[in-house]
């Protein structure tokens, strides 16, 4: 689940233009900040299908709301009417809502939900031929938005309409998007195997009931004396040979899936390997898939300190730079750490606006901590504004100097041990020539 459907965090006055737009599976679908502006928009059709986790699927946090004035008719329901966090926020009226039928906006442009099942829409062709841009984090979205689409048509190849999702096709069928499509399709057989010992099981089980209802009835008969206990005894003897060639005969089905399914996972850990990553979200791809197929693809969840390394730095990445494999990690690191915590509006921020406006990119200062929370150790990534002598103080919830920790170099990691902290949250400063350039907070619990 996406926190934020659609974010404002600044003056955007585009009366008219947010328009035809589907929310659902976010914590908000819409979210300002408290500067955030959008301008009015008028019946522009757009969905908040849901589910949302909050209880305002709309916020508008700006006390100037009334300059996103929102338009929409009453009777249109829920779907069009969020619930909201300002009751005046949204408007309502009797005009028609937004349609390319009858809206000259859209300029031929055909808009709708990319996710409708169509083939050939505007989002796809955009994609597949090259035009998919975004503001920030433009190289990796475009990646993940390949990758959708690629996925897409792989799953309905009666989508490929047209000679530009035909030539998107092919030439990724043959990329890092393809090899990467044709490990997942093979770690999907490998979890499709397991319904092969699902289906022995259940099988077995039932066997196995019907012959003890036949044990029971030929137990009952050899109290009877006038019954031939020769020919009842060698009728249990034949049911028990019956129950242990079915046992001998679901263990070897189970076996045999075992030694198919690790079959599996190393052919398709090999083929990953082979995989030539030039970019951090490809390279964090291949990592969890490395780490996924050598451990839980062969029923394994006891990871190496090094993999949970791995899967720690991974999992605390910002994902629109990581990629989707950054959830992929956060879902394995769950197995180890149930309670851990992750900063993405913190980290994605650092790494996205900043980064558009300055080529050049994280001259900012920045830090972030993980575990989070944690009883032994955090690790400090951090990323100063000088290559000179810098330390982190760290401070109790009282704001009192519970450490002092010496960091070398411009940037790196530091291991800082917490096991005898006391539980509660703890504040830090990081330091470099008298001014803080950095700050966050982390929580220790035992």
């Amino acid at each position: 689940m996406v926190s934020k459907g659609f974010e404002f965090d600044g003056m955007c006055p585009t009366n008219e233009w947010f328009k035809g737009n589907s929310m659902g599976k976010n914590f908000i679908g819409l979210n300002l900040n408290s500067v955030g502006v959008m301008g009015i928009q008028t019946e522009r059709g757009n969905m908040w299908n849901g589910p949302f986790a909050n209880t305002f699927q709309a916020v508008n946090n700006n006390p100037g709301y009334i300059a996103s004035t929102f338009w929409v008719k009453i009777l249109d329901g829920p779907v069009f009417n969020p619930t909201i966090n300002q009751a005046l926020w949204f408007q309502h009226d009797n005009n028609p809502h937004y349609g390319c039928s009858d809206d000259n906006l859209c300029g031929g442009i055909v808009i709708g939900d990319p996710d409708d099942g169509g083939g050939g829409g505007n989002l796809d062709m955009m994609i597949a031929g090259g035009n998919y841009h975004t503001d920030d984090f433009e190289e990796e979205n475009e990646w993940m938005a390949e990758e959708y689409l690629f996925q897409k048509l792989f799953d309905d190849p009666s989508l490929i309409t047209n000679s530009v999702l035909q030539d998107f096709y092919n030439t990724n069928s043959t990329g890092r998007i393809g090899s990467f499509n044709n490990i997942k399709q093979n770690t999907a057989s490998i979890s499709m195997l397991d319904s092969i010992v699902t289906d022995s099981v259940i099988n077995a089980t039932s066997t196995l009931q019907y012959f003890q209802q036949q044990l029971e009835i030929e137990d009952s008969l050899l109290s009877d004396s006038s019954a031939d206990s020769t020919s009842i005894i060698n009728s249990i003897i034949s049911i028990k040979l019956e129950i242990e060639s079915l046992s001998q005969m679901s263990h070897s089905v189970i076996n045999d899936v075992k030694s198919s399914q690790d079959i599996l996972a190393d052919n398709a850990k090999d083929d990953n390997a082979a995989i030539i990553a030039s970019e951090q979200y490809e390279q964090n791809e291949k990592s969890i898939n490395d780490i996924y197929l050598g451990t839980i693809a062969k029923r394994n969840r006891n990871f190496t300190s090094g993999q949970v390394t791995v899967i720690q730095d991974i999992a605390h990445q910002c994902p629109f730079a990581g990629g989707k494999s950054v959830y992929l990690a956060r879902a394995l690191y769950r197995l180890i750490n149930r309670n851990e915590q992750y900063s993405d509006d913190y980290v994605c921020d650092q790494l996205g606006y900043f980064r558009k406006s300055h080529p050049k990119a994280l001259k900012i200062p920045y830090s972030f901590v993980f575990p989070n929370p944690s009883d032994k150790e955090i690790i400090l990534n951090y990323y100063l504004p000088e290559e000179m002598a810098a330390s982190a103080s760290i401070y109790n919830s009282s704001l009192q100097l519970v450490q002092i920790i010496k960091l070398e170099g411009k940037s790196g990691e530091r291991i800082i041990d917490v096991s005898k902290n006391a539980e509660g949250l703890y504040l830090y400063n990081i330091v470099q020539n008298g001014n803080i350039t950095a700050s966050g907070k982390f929580s220790v619990i035992h």
